[in-house]
């Protein structure tokens, strides 16, 4: 069995009312999280993860997909939720829109046009940060993603929950086992 460590083309994070860009790649963390729920004032973090693609891996060859994030910090993180980006989108995003001057269907990425309606992680390992966190995600959805060269979007749904993942020193990553041999690529380690 070999392994592939796939990172991470670009990352960023949306927040609601953000309507002058998002937080980048380059600010060294994204975030996931929801406060104020329910609230006049609720207040969302949705991280949007480009993987650089893996395509020479044949579905049938692939037998786990794994991601791995460094948590900086957590405030009762419980549900993480991983979904396909059904929209071109860019690290530009934002709030309201996905790319330059185009908007999502439902602000956030929030519309049945904007995600996929199947949550990618199957299992999710406990929080103890600042450490190393480990979800499995689902083979034949990221098979998937992968295909359509498509982002992941991902939240969290208990209200106070609030993680920010180490982007820059420890970015987060994929972890493909697979059978067979398979060349490697840019922004792809064969391990």
């Amino acid at each position: 069995m070999a392994k592939m460590i796939v990172r991470p083309q670009w990352a960023t994070y949306i927040y609601v009312n953000d309507n002058n860009g998002p937080a980048h790649y380059a600010d060294g963390f994204i975030k996931i999280g929801i406060f104020g729920n329910p609230g006049p004032l609720v207040y969302y973090q949705k991280a949007i993860v480009k993987f650089a693609n893996t395509n020479r891996i044949p579905v049938a060859n692939i037998s786990q997909v794994l991601m791995h994030f460094y948590v900086n910090s957590l405030n009762s993180p419980d549900n993480l939720k991983a979904y396909q980006v059904l929209k071109p989108v860019t690290r530009d995003a934002a709030w309201r829109i996905y790319a330059p001057d185009i908007s999502w269907d439902v602000p956030g990425c929030g519309g049945s046009g904007d995600k996929g309606s199947t949550n990618l992680v199957l299992y999710q390992g406990s929080y103890s940060g600042p450490g190393w966190s480990t979800a499995i995600l689902d083979k034949d959805q990221y098979v998937n993603m992968r295909d359509n060269d498509r982002a992941l979007v991902f939240e969290l749904y208990n209200n106070g929950s609030d993680v920010n993942i180490n982007n820059a020193t420890a970015a987060p990553s994929l972890e493909i086992s697979y059978t067979g041999s398979f060349a490697s690529r840019r922004g792809i380690m064969i391990v």
